[in-house]
C-alpha cells in the first residue's frame, strides 16, 4: 500500500493465493471463471476507500486436499489482510487509525458506523495498559464496524470488550441482529486463538473436540454492545457479517497491546 504525505491511500497491491471454493462443486458454471474464483474478490474488489490505483491478482492452484467455505467466504481472508494493511498505513503516517480510514473514505455509511463505535468506545480517550483495535467492513450487502480492547498478560490475552456498529440497511428483526453479532465475535474469538485443523500423511488428524479447540464460555468477552444504524439503503445479510472486520479487529488491537504484528492463525503471543 502507498500513502502519499498527506495521509491519502495512491496504490494497492495484493495476490491471492488458495484453491477454489466453488470449481467442482454446482457454483462453478457462474462463480469459476478464466482461472478465477470469484470468491477470491471478496472484500478486495469491492473494499471501502479511495485509492486511484489497484494491482489485484489471483491464482488458483490444485491441491489433493479438499477445501469448502469458511463462514463468512472471501470476506473472512480479505477483511483481515486489507484492515491490517490500512492500520499499518495509519500508524505509518502518524494519524489516528479511526481518522486516517475515515479520511480515505466517502461512503456516509462506513463513516457513520466508524464514528459511532469511536463514541461508543470512547476511541479518543481510551484505557492505557491495554490494546485497542478498529475494523470495518462490508459483505453480503450489510457493514460491519468494531472496536475491540484486549488484555495480553502471562503470555495470553483476552477480548475484554467489543463496540459494534452494524448498518444491514434496515432492522427487520433487531434482535436477532444482535444475537447474529455475538455469535460472530465468539466463533471468530475461537478461529484466531485456537482452532487449528492440521494435515499430515493426506489425513487430518484432529478427531474431536478433545483435540479440536473451540471457544470456551471463559473465553467469551466481558461485554459485546450492539447498536444498529438504519441507512434505509437495500436491505442486507446478517448471518456472516461479522466474522471478517472481527479477524482484522483482534489482529490491530494484540498489535496495540504488544507491538507486534500477527499473520498467522492461531494467533499465540508470548
Amino acid at each position: 500500500m502507498a500513502v502519499n504525505k498527506d495521509g491519502k491511500i495512491t496504490a494497492f497491491k495484493a495476490t491471492v493465493v488458495n484453491q477454489s471454493l466453488t470449481k467442482g462443486t454446482l457454483f462453478e458454471g457462474f462463480m469459476y471463471k478464466d482461472g478465477i474464483d470469484a470468491t477470491q474478490r471478496e472484500g478486495l474488489e469491492s473494499h471501502p476507500y479511495n485509492i486511484p490505483s489497484h494491482d489485484l491478482k489471483s491464482y488458483c492452484p490444485e491441491l489433493p486436499v479438499p477445501v469448502l467455505w469458511l463462514r463468512s467466504v472471501g470476506h473472512t481472508t480479505s477483511a483481515p489482510v486489507v484492515e491490517n494493511i490500512v492500520d499499518q498505513a495509519a500508524i505509518a503516517s502518524g494519524i489516528d487509525p479511526i481518522d486516517f480510514r475515515i479520511k480515505n473514505m466517502n461512503n456516509p455509511r462506513y463513516i457513520k458506523l466508524l464514528e459511532n463505535v469511536a463514541k461508543q468506545s470512547n476511541w479518543y480517550n481510551r484505557e492505557k495498559n491495554s490494546g485497542y483495535g478498529v475494523a470495518i467492513a462490508e459483505s453480503f450487502g450489510s457493514i460491519v464496524a468494531y472496536v475491540i480492547k484486549v488484555k495480553v498478560e502471562n503470555n495470553d490475552y483476552k477480548v475484554q470488550n467489543v463496540w459494534a456498529a452494524i448498518d444491514c440497511g434496515t432492522a427487520i428483526n433487531p434482535l436477532g441482529i444482535e444475537n447474529q453479532i455475538e455469535g460472530c465475535v465468539n466463533f471468530t474469538m475461537g478461529y484466531i486463538k485456537s482452532a487449528q485443523i492440521t494435515i499430515k500423511n493426506g489425513a487430518v488428524e484432529q478427531n474431536n473436540f478433545y483435540d479440536y479447540e473451540v471457544n470456551r464460555i471463559t473465553d467469551a468477552p466481558d461485554s459485546i454492545k450492539v447498536e444498529i444504524i438504519n441507512s434505509g439503503e437495500k436491505i442486507g445479510g446478517i448471518g456472516e457479517v461479522g466474522v471478517p472486520p472481527m479477524f482484522a479487529a483482534i489482529i490491530n488491537a494484540l498489535y496495540d497491546a504488544t507491538g507486534k504484528r500477527y499473520t498467522n492463525f492461531p494467533i499465540k503471543v508470548g
